[in-house]
């Protein structure tokens, strides 16, 4: 018997992208500043805004994707703070692009912060599959660490 064979894919590479010496970046103080001017000022809410986040992250894939996601195989990791939730907005649009897309979240659902946790049930029905990084061998490609239980150490 003969082993599966898989077709050669094309090395993977970034897009060319504008070469920037300096990368602007936010501190802290004035990222909660421009949070509070978005919600106390403009009216929107933290479940808008990780839409909005997730929109332009999932456009900004695509884009650097060549412009099509379709049949193509992404994998988004999620931490348990409100950027997670961006980035479950994300892969429940690229899905709905026709990607095949993977959420491994670093901790347990269970500790999402709320707007991220509201993110979980969409995610979901878009068929988009899921595991916690360690702990889920529900998915037979990602492979088990030596600290996650197996099935014969389980009482």
């Amino acid at each position: 018997m003969t082993a599966p064979t898989r077709a050669a894919r094309p090395a993977w590479h970034l897009p060319d992208l504008p070469i920037a010496t300096e990368v602007p970046a936010v501190d802290r103080e004035t990222m909660l500043e421009a949070d509070g001017i978005a919600t106390d000022q403009l009216g929107l809410g933290l479940l808008q805004m990780m839409e909005n986040a997730g929109r332009e992250l999932a456009e900004l894939t695509r884009c650097a994707l060549g412009g099509s996601v379709a049949d193509r195989t992404l994998v988004v990791l999620a931490g348990t703070g409100n950027n997670a939730g961006g980035g479950l907005v994300a892969a429940r649009r690229l899905a709905g692009w026709g990607a095949d897309v993977r959420v491994a979240f670093a901790r347990p659902i269970v500790r999402l912060r709320p707007g991220p946790c509201a993110q979980v049930e969409p995610l979901l029905a878009a068929g988009v599959r899921t595991a916690v990084a360690g702990h889920d061998r529900s998915y037979p490609s990602w492979p088990a660490t030596s600290c996650a239980p197996t099935p014969s150490s389980m009482p």
